[in-house]
């Protein structure tokens, strides 16, 4: 009876996860502390096994499976089982002999390959404009090819390029022309960075460094200006043999372009 009750909460989570909570009107049926952790138990050791990320290092216990008639289910005829029950609920046909793997995502990296239109019409009048700030000017300001960046020794936080790489550091001046003291937040959320080297386009990197446009956020006195950079890496073959140069920022409601060469 108590592996009954095992196999249809498990059923019903595994459910839940393929057609969401939505699908189910009817309640999980209340269960004992002892019942909880069996379910517990046995979904997570489940999960474990299944996870491709997690190899040979836990396995399941081996369970029989008692069926209201009382006969054992095995393993196999267990996982076949929920296969059948899941594709009742959802719709969906799976592979013989097979349960969906969990997918954990965490180290997955997702290459854009977005190519730059050069006839792109920019969508905003300015940079000050595409990140919706007002009192404030952003200007391109020219650009540098280095190995390093900042070349001062006293920033705790430098910037080294990848062996046989170049850093391409994309200047810009943010001047506060507010006439007061304000603070400036460059958004972040829905806002990518393009740069484009001859033909290759790539995004700009994610740094550390307190000038990084993409995280800029700090107050700025009336009429101070602040050079802001962004910055991004390709072969140096490359960067010591630039025809052009651009960059696009893009969000959801439109692009801004900036062409330095």
């Amino acid at each position: 009876m108590r592996k009954n009750v095992i196999l249809t909460i498990i059923s019903v989570l595994l459910l839940s996860a393929l057609t969401g909570c939505g699908a189910f009107e009817s309640k999980i049926p209340a269960l004992t502390d002892e019942q909880q952790d069996l379910v517990v138990e046995y979904a997570t050791e489940v999960l474990l096994h299944y996870d491709r990320l997690n190899g040979d290092k836990i396995r399941p216990v081996k369970y029989s499976v008692v069926t209201d008639d009382g006969n054992a289910l095995s393993e196999e005829d267990y996982e076949n089982k929920l296969k059948d029950d899941m594709e009742a609920a959802s719709g969906l046909t799976l592979p013989e002999n097979e349960i969906p793997e969990t997918t954990d995502t965490s180290d997955v990296v997702v290459t854009d390959n977005t190519e730059v239109n050069e006839a792109e019409v920019s969508s905003y009048a300015s940079i000050a404009d595409c990140f919706g700030l007002t009192g404030v000017s952003i200007e391109p300001a020219g650009y540098e090819i280095t190995d390093f960046y900042p070349q001062s020794p006293a920033e705790y936080f430098v910037m080294n390029a990848t062996e046989g790489n170049r850093l391409i550091v994309l200047r810009f001046k943010l001047t506060n022309t507010s006439g007061n003291d304000i603070h400036v937040d460059v958004p972040y959320g829905d806002v990518r960075y393009k740069i484009t080297l001859n033909d290759n386009t790539k995004n700009a990197l994610t740094t550390l460094l307190v000038n990084d446009m993409g995280t800029y956020s700090r107050d700025l006195l009336s009429g101070e200006s602040e050079e802001v950079v962004l910055v991004g890496e390709f072969d140096s073959s490359e960067a010591d043999n630039i025809n052009s140069l651009s960059l696009v920022i893009k969000r959801e409601s439109g692009d801004y372009s900036v062409v330095f060469k």
